[in-house]
């Protein structure tokens, strides 16, 4: 309760420490180069500011972007702009990696985020880049009062499970004891619902694969289901087996995992969905393709880190 920001309408905006209470948040202001914090200087694209409460957590944040700034000349370009300043009110505060550094980082002020074409058409890629990520795994899964020194140089290799099949791709990567699920697609022409062409009951069979918190590896059968008037649908994981870390998956070989499968019923959204009941986890997914030929998604759970895609 000791931040306060003001003005939110335009102006030099400042979060000053010692005035009076404003919610917890983060607030992003898009605003000219006269009212920009630096003014018109084209090399500041945007900045931030952090206030902190007295036991030491940030209260509240603030991003001004400048949208006179080159760095806003195309949309990619923007959205790591912001990233970058998101980065900043999330605890890096102490500055940037210096232009031309050897490490890849959209916290270096000149960063770019290499474009990948797949048949002509544009794939979505992560912002973030592998020290990204991990700078982020060590400001809020490690000890605060741990001795950054004591902890040598971090992994340079990584394992992984993926599947491609076509119209999506999925996988999860395990580096450094942090997993991290991701998958991707062709992008529909029309929402699930405006699909004409489906049947009342469509079905997408593919396959999922993770890593437990102990880097063993999970894989399993993957089933979407959904009833195409209403939009009610499930998942469903079965055939679930694990293999111990290290150890390459080969079906049919591995122990059952847990009791072997998992269920969530879904809600979609356009071309999206997430478990609404069922078993524990958090589930996301996108259905893909220009005609919904597939789907895919993750899930997150205490036990288990995972992707999945299926067509159908």
């Amino acid at each position: 309760n000791n931040a306060r920001i003001y003005p939110l309408n335009g102006g030099k905006s400042r979060i000053s420490r010692n005035d009076n209470v404003e919610p917890r948040g983060l607030y992003i202001e898009f605003l000219s180069c006269k009212q920009f914090h630096h003014g018109c200087q084209t090399r500041y694209g945007g900045t931030a500011w952090t206030a902190r409460h007295p036991n030491g957590s940030n209260n509240v944040s603030y991003i001004q972007i400048n949208t006179d700034s080159p760095a806003l000349g195309r949309n990619r370009d923007s959205i790591i702009l912001l990233a970058h300043e998101i980065l900043h009110t999330l605890g890096f505060i102490g500055g940037h990696i210096p232009d031309g550094s050897d490490i890849a980082s959209i916290m270096e002020p000149g960063a770019t985020v290499y474009s990948e074409i797949q048949n002509g058409i544009q794939q979505p890629l992560s912002l973030l880049h592998v020290a990204d990520r991990e700078a982020l795994q060590a400001l809020y899964m490690l000890d605060t009062n741990l001795d950054p020194e004591s902890l040598g140089a971090w992994d340079s290799a990584a394992t992984h499970l993926a599947g491609h099949m076509g119209n999506v791709a999925f996988g999860v990567a395990l580096r450094n004891s942090y997993v991290e699920p991701w998958a991707y697609g062709y992008r529909p022409n029309t929402t699930l619902a405006n699909n004409g062409n489906l049947a009342r009951t469509a079905v997408w069979n593919g396959g999922l694969g993770g890593f437990t918190p102990d880097g063993e590896s999970v894989t399993g059968r993957a089933s979407i289901i959904v009833n195409t008037v209403d939009l009610a649908g499930s998942v469903e994981f079965t055939n679930l087996q694990m293999w111990a870390a290290g150890i390459e998956p080969k079906v049919g070989t591995g122990a059952q995992w847990g009791d072997g499968d998992l269920h969530y019923d879904i809600a979609i959204t356009g071309n999206t969905f997430r478990e609404t009941t069922g078993d524990d986890g958090r589930l996301t997914g996108i259905f893909a393709g220009r005609n919904h030929e597939a789907a895919g998604g993750t899930l997150e759970r205490d036990d288990l880190t995972a992707a999945f895609g299926a067509e159908r």
